[in-house]
């Protein structure tokens, strides 16, 4: 599926079939620790992004995805006082031209077994049609996949004598004089080139000084969030000074001061992530945190921008999701704002876009009244017929599922599991009655399936 990128593009997101994902997963984590130690040592802080390390409960990485160690790493080259002039590049559209017999070569340069290498390019070559390159966005078994491509490109500038650092698919490189910046971007794109057969993308690859990074680049949401914090809680010690006479530490404000600091930081934080242009990370960063702390105050701002906001819109609805009202008359009102946004926006009738808020609403029976749920989620063909499903039995509508018990197998996979899973809302023994054939399908995500639904 295409997802809106910035104001112009579209990127390839891939959402996998249950069975795919668990398979791709499985292979790249039985071959995760002898990636990682094939990498260049992170305590270099070079490659910074997702350092793997496995724990008992399947986590791939730690909590921190390596984005602070990049920053600061970033920060610290900057004010060292020893560099002139950053080179900024960024791959272009690097996860599907990742080409497969690098990370072929990648997974077998890790002392990772040779068939196991091609057992996971040609996986690979499967999910993507045959063709050599590509990696499924969003699955963590390509960010780790990701890490082992690029990998020999860290080695190969390490080697020069660079210092840099990484983050995914950002290098910075930090260089004395404009003569070394121009070098080193030469050494990038040549290697690259001749050994990935990528390119650095025009508008993000870029020779700055300094000075210049230091005040437009060089931006970490989490010290933002936290300075801006202290910056509030240190006004309301200076207020009570100077109202009673009496000084208190920070440490002495009630939870409730505190709590509000934050929201009004997230809510400041938002506001100047979407003006004048929006900026995608410390926008992304604001909706994360403000799901995670349940903080509703942004959500006026984020329902009204969510044109602005479509590039990270998982994000938005994530938040939305989050926060969502449990009054019947906010959540009407709330409703309404999703659909006039599906109806007027600009980017409304993207399948994409259409999915991500249906997944919202689907889950809300007092949103909106069935009728128009059910227009909203039959608009476009590609979709399908998965979400009207999926609204079919949030609102316990028996009837539309009746409609399709007939003729459920003329549908694609995703639409047959949501139709045979709606079916969990007929009465017992009618659904036990249909979906005892479906219960014993050639397909192991249908039988599955069937069987949940059968238990109601």
């Amino acid at each position: 599926m295409l997802a809106p990128k910035g104001k112009s593009l579209f990127r390839v997101t891939h959402q996998l079939d249950p069975l795919d994902t668990l398979v791709y997963t499985t292979l790249v984590y039985e071959a995760a620790d002898l990636i990682e130690k094939n990498r260049i040592d992170a305590h270099q802080r070079i490659a910074c992004s997702y350092r793997i390390s496995l724990t008992p409960n399947g986590d791939f990485f730690p909590p921190d995805n390596g984005w602070s160690n990049f920053h600061q790493r970033s920060k610290e080259l900057a004010q060292s006082g020893e560099y002139s002039f950053v080179l900024l590049a960024d791959i272009n559209d690097f996860y599907n031209q990742a080409n497969h017999h690098r990370i072929e070569n990648a997974l077998e340069t890790a002392s990772i077994d040779e068939k196991r290498a091609k057992t996971i390019e040609g996986f690979l070559g499967s999910l993507s049609a045959k063709q050599s390159r590509g990696l499924p966005v969003g699955a963590r078994g390509s960010i780790i996949l990701a890490e082992a491509c690029l990998n020999d490109v860290d080695k190969h500038l390490n080697n020069k004598g660079l210092t840099f650092t990484r983050y995914v698919d950002d290098f910075r490189v930090f260089c004395k004089t404009h003569k070394d910046a121009v070098m080193a971007l030469y050494y990038l794109t040549d290697y690259l080139n001749t050994s990935h057969r990528l390119s650095l993308q025009m508008t993000k690859t870029k020779i700055i000084s300094v000075e210049k990074f230091s005040t437009t680049e060089l931006r970490d949401p989490d010290e933002e969030t936290s300075q801006a914090k202290d910056a509030k809680l240190k006004k309301i010690v200076d207020t009570i000074l100077s109202e009673t006479g009496y000084t208190i530490d920070i440490d002495d404000i009630p939870d409730q001061k505190k709590q509000e600091a934050i929201r009004s930081n997230l809510a400041d934080l938002l506001k100047s992530s979407l003006s004048p242009s929006v900026n995608y990370p410390l926008a992304k960063y604001v909706l994360v945190h403000a799901a995670r702390l349940r903080v509703r105050v942004i959500a006026p701002k984020v329902l009204d921008s969510l044109t602005a906001l479509s590039t990270i819109l998982p994000d938005a609805m994530n938040y939305l999701s989050a926060v969502w009202p449990a009054e019947p008359s906010i959540s009407n009102e709330w409703g309404k704002k999703l659909a006039n946004f599906l109806d007027t926006s600009i980017v409304g009738d993207l399948p994409y876009i259409r999915m991500w808020t249906l997944h919202t609403l689907a889950k809300r029976p007092n949103a909106l009244p069935f009728s128009e749920m059910l227009r909203l989620a039959q608009h476009t063909e590609y979709v399908g017929l998965r979400y009207a499903a999926l609204v079919a039995k949030s609102y316990k509508q028996v009837e539309w599922v009746r409609s399709y018990k007939e003729i459920w197998k003329n549908n694609g996979p995703w639409e047959q599991r949501a139709i045979l899973w709606a079916g969990s809302i007929l009465p017992r023994d009618e659904r036990r009655s249909w979906l005892r054939a479906a219960s014993e399908d050639s397909d192991l995500i249908t039988r599955s399936v069937a069987l949940l639904a059968i238990q109601g």
